[in-house]
């Protein structure tokens, strides 16, 4: 899993640790449908693609 942000080691209690962007705080411009980053790289990408892709190859 990814390492905690700044903004959350600083934290007492952060509500989540990590992020699913790359290179940019979460939380800005994403893509409409599916909420992913669109100014950096995001995780949810890979996984949705990878993950996904393993449900599709027994059936094939």
């Amino acid at each position: 899993m990814v390492q905690p942000t700044p903004e959350q080691l600083t934290s007492d209690n952060p509500p989540i640790v990590g992020a699913h962007s790359v290179g940019v705080p979460d939380g800005g411009p994403s893509m409409p449908l599916t909420g992913w980053a669109t100014t950096g790289g995001d995780l949810r990408i890979p996984h949705f693609f990878g993950m996904h892709a393993l449900q599709l190859l027994p059936s094939c």
